[in-house]
C-alpha cells in the first residue's frame, strides 16, 4: 500500500495570510496544467539498472528503483484535496483489493482441501456462500476503488476544511455504490424546508428501487432456488397488500430528518423524576432544567401523490382502532392531517404544544413532523415567507466559500453539544461521589460531547468517485487519527468501566438494602420486647424506649437514604425508619401478625405515621425495609406497599 502523509507546518512557522493564498493559488494552477498535459509514457529501466545496488548510488539518491509500469491514482485524486494545510494523506488501494483477492482464492482452497473433512453438501452451501459474497465485493464497487485521499487546510478564523476524496476509475466499471447515492450534484432542496431554528440537518440522495431491483437480481443468480422463491413470494404478498413496489416507484430519491432546538421557548424538564422523588436531587442541582423546545420532522420527496394518499387512509384506520382520530387543518392552503395524541391532564402545557403529530405535503415533499407548530415552520420557509436556515448566522459562517451543491448534506449546530452537555454535566452531579469520581464525571462529559462541533458536510457525486467537503469549528483529521490511536484503548477502558460500574453499584445497592432489612429487624425486635416488659403495649416514644434494647443509635440510620451519607452532629438523634402509629399504644397481642409494625421512613426521631407518610417522603424508587408485628423483615417494592396491612 502506497501511503504519502505530508505535514505542511514547516518546522512550527505559520505562514502569512498571502502567502497561503499565494500557495493555493500555484496549486490551482498545477492541477490544471496537470489535467491538460497528456501523461508521458513509463520509462523503462535500463538493463544495467534493473537492479538496486546501494554502493553504486550517488549521495542523496534513492538506491531503489521504482517497478516498470507503477502507476497510482495520486494525481487523479490530489486535484480534489487542499495542498499547503496542516494535513495531508493519500492512499492507494491496489496492494489492499490483492490481498482481499488472495483471500478469496485461498477460502476457495480451503473448501475443497479433504483434511477438512467437508461432506459433498456442506461442500456445495460453502462454495455458494463465498461465491455470494464475492459476488456482492465485486458488483458492489468497492473493487473500482483505487484511492482515497484526505487533506485538512484552516480557512479565515476558527473555521477549518476537511476534505475526502474516495476514487474510482469509471473505466472499470460503475458498482453499485457509485450508481446509488446519484450522479451528479445538484441544489440541496433540505434548504427549502430547514427552519431558522434547525439545529441538526440530514439529507441524502438514495436510490432505492435500484437498490432493490439489484438485490432481486442478485437473490435470483446467486443463491438457491428455494431463496429466491421466498424473497419473489415476499414482494409479491407485499405488492398485494399495499402495493410496495409502485409506492416505492413514487418517490423521489430523497430522504432527510431536521431536528430543531426553538431557544425562545423553553421547556421544563423535572429532574425529581429522574433522581426518584421530591427528595432524590441532591444539594446544589436544580429540581428542574429548561431545555429549548424540542421539534423533529422526517422529509421524504415524492412524485405525485401515491404515497400520502396510501398513507393517510391506512395510518388512520390502524389509529382508529385505538380510540385516536387525526384531524384536517388547513395553513395557507396546504392540508395538514394532525394525530390527536391523548395526553394526560398533569403534562404541562409547554409540552403539550409539541405534541401534535403532523403529516403534510407540499412542493414533492412529504413531510411528518413531531408538531403543528413545526409543519407551520417548515411550510413558511417552503412559500419563502423566511429564510429558514440559509439565513443564520451560523449556516452562513459555515457555508462562506463553499460550494453546498451535492448529494449529501449534514449540518450540526454548537447549540446541540452545548445542551446536551449543560444537561450532561447536571446528571453528572447527581451521580453519588462515591460511584463515580469527579475526574470521571468530567471525562464522560467530554467524551460524550465529542465531535459535537459546529459543523456542515456535503458529499458530491463526481464523474470519478465520491468527494466528501466538511467546514468545522472542530476537529481537523489528524486531530481524529491521534484520537483514534489513543482514545480507542481509552474507549476500551471507558467501555469496561460502563460495564462494571453500573454492576458495582447494583452489588453495592444490593448489600445496602440488605443492612437496611438488617437494622429494621433489630428496631423490630427492640419494639417487640419492649412490649413484652410493659403489658403488651407499643410506645409512642419508641426510640427513646428500644434505645437502650439495641445498644447504638447506628441502627436507626439506613444505608439506603441519601442523607444517610451527610455528617450527624454529635447529640443529634435521628432515625430513618419510623413506627405504625396505628399500633400505639395497643397490644401486640391484639395485633395481626401481618400487619406492618416498622418501616423504613425519615419521619425523625420517635417518628410515626402510616403508609400516606411514607408515600409522601420515601425518595429512593427501590426497595423499602418493613418489619411485621411477628418480628419477620423483609424488602418491599414500592407498588407493593398498598397490599400490606397497614390497620390493625
Amino acid at each position: 500500500m502506497v501511503i504519502s502523509f505530508l505535514l505542511a507546518t514547516g518546522c512550527g512557522q505559520k505562514p502569512s495570510a498571502n502567502k497561503q493564498s499565494k500557495d493555493i493559488e500555484e496549486v490551482k494552477e498545477a492541477k490544471t496544467s496537470a489535467e491538460k498535459k497528456p501523461k508521458p509514457a513509463p520509462v523503462k529501466p535500463k538493463p544495467e539498472d534493473s537492479k538496486s545496488d546501494p554502493e553504486k548510488s550517488q549521495a542523496g539518491e534513492s538506491a531503489f528503483k521504482l517497478v516498470e509500469g507503477q502507476g497510482t491514482s495520486f494525481v487523479d485524486v490530489a486535484k480534489y484535496l487542499d495542498a499547503g494545510g496542516s494535513f495531508y494523506l493519500y492512499l492507494s488501494t491496489e496492494q489492499f483489493l490483492k490481498w482481499v483477492d488472495e483471500g478469496f482464492a485461498a477460502a476457495g482452497k480451503i473448501v475443497d482441501d479433504e483434511s477438512i473433512g467437508l461432506g459433498d453438501e456442506e461442500k456445495t452451501m460453502a462454495k455458494l456462500v463465498l461465491a455470494g459474497v464475492k459476488k456482492v465485493f465485486l458488483d458492489s464497487g468497492v473493487r473500482e476503488l483505487d484511492g482515497l485521499g484526505a487533506s485538512t487546510i484552516k480557512l479565515e478564523k476558527d473555521i477549518k476544511r476537511n476534505v475526502v476524496m474516495v476514487h474510482h476509475d469509471p473505466a472499470k466499471g460503475t458498482g453499485l455504490i457509485w450508481q446509488l447515492f446519484g450522479t451528479k450534484p445538484h441544489e440541496q432542496d433540505v434548504l427549502k424546508l430547514a427552519p431558522a431554528e434547525t439545529a441538526y440537518a440530514m439529507h441524502s440522495e438514495v436510490d432505492v428501487v435500484k437498490g432493490i431491483d439489484w438485490l432481486k437480481d442478485f437473490v435470483t443468480k446467486n443463491t438457491t432456488p428455494e431463496v429466491a422463491g421466498m424473497m419473489a413470494g415476499f414482494l409479491a404478498e407485499a405488492n398485494q397488500q399495499f402495493r410496495l413496489e409502485e409506492l416505492l416507484d413514487s418517490l423521489g430519491g430523497q430522504y432527510g430528518v431536521l431536528m430543531t432546538l426553538d431557544e425562545k421557548q423553553q421547556v421544563p424538564i423535572p429532574l425529581t423524576d429522574l433522581a426518584g422523588g421530591p427528595q432524590g436531587v441532591p444539594p446544589g442541582i436544580p429540581p428542574v432544567i429548561n431545555i429549548p423546545a424540542p421539534g423533529l420532522a422526517i422529509v421524504v420527496k415524492v412524485e405525485g401523490q401515491t404515497l400520502k394518499d396510501e398513507l393517510i387512509p391506512m395510518l388512520g384506520s390502524a389509529l382508529e382502532n385505538q380510540g385516536i382520530v387525526i384531524e384536517e387543518q388547513d395553513v395557507d392552503g396546504i392540508k395538514l392531517s394532525v394525530i390527536d395524541v391523548p395526553i394526560p391532564p398533569n403534562v404541562p402545557e409547554a409540552l403539550r404544544s409539541l405534541v401534535s403529530p403532523t403529516i403534510f405535503q407540499n412542493d414533492n415533499y412529504l413531510v411528518f413532523a413531531t408538531s403543528t407548530i413545526l409543519a407551520r415552520q417548515i411550510i413558511a420557509v417552503q412559500q419563502g415567507k423566511t429564510e429558514g436556515l440559509r439565513g443564520a448566522a451560523e449556516f452562513k459562517k459555515l457555508s462562506k466559500g463553499m460550494d453546498i451543491k451535492g448529494n449529501q448534506f449534514a449540518f450540526l449546530s454548537e447549540r446541540v453539544g452545548r445542551h446536551y452537555g449543560n444537561f450532561l454535566q447536571t446528571m453528572m452531579k447527581a451521580a453519588p461521589e462515591e460511584e463515580m469520581p469527579e475526574f470521571a464525571k468530567e471525562w464522560m462529559v467530554k467524551f460524550g460531547t465529542m465531535g459535537m462541533s459546529s459543523q456542515l458536510a456535503v458529499m458530491q457525486v463526481m464523474p470519478d468517485g465520491h468527494r466528501y467537503v466538511t467546514h468545522t469549528t472542530g476537529m481537523t483529521q489528524e486531530t481524529a487519527l491521534v484520537l483514534v490511536g489513543v482514545a480507542a484503548p481509552v474507549a476500551v477502558v471507558g467501555t469496561m468501566a460502563s460495564m462494571l460500574l453500573p454492576a458495582l453499584a447494583k452489588a453495592k445497592s444490593k448489600a445496602n438494602a440488605i443492612k437496611s432489612v438488617n437494622n429494621a429487624k433489630q428496631l423490630g425486635v427492640g419494639v417487640v420486647a419492649h412490649a413484652f416488659d410493659n403489658d403488651g403495649k407499643v410506645p409512642e416514644k419508641w426510640c427513646d424506649a428500644i434505645l437502650q434494647e439495641v445498644g447504638t443509635e447506628i441502627i436507626f440510620i439506613s444505608p439506603q437514604n441519601s442523607e444517610a451519607r451527610a455528617p450527624i452532629a454529635d447529640g443529634q438523634k435521628v432515625s430513618y425508619y419510623a413506627l405504625n402509629a396505628a399500633l400505639v399504644g395497643k397490644s401486640l397481642e391484639d395485633v395481626p401478625s401481618n400487619t406492618v409494625l416498622i418501616f423504613e421512613c425519615n419521619l425523625g426521631w420517635n417518628g410515626t405515621g402510616g403508609l400516606k407518610d411514607l408515600q409522601d417522603n420515601f425518595d429512593l424508587p427501590h426497595s423499602i425495609a418493613v418489619v411485621m408485628a411477628d418480628g419477620s423483615a423483609k424488602q418491599v417494592a414500592p407498588f407493593e406497599l398498598e397490599q400490606l396491612r397497614w390497620k390493625p
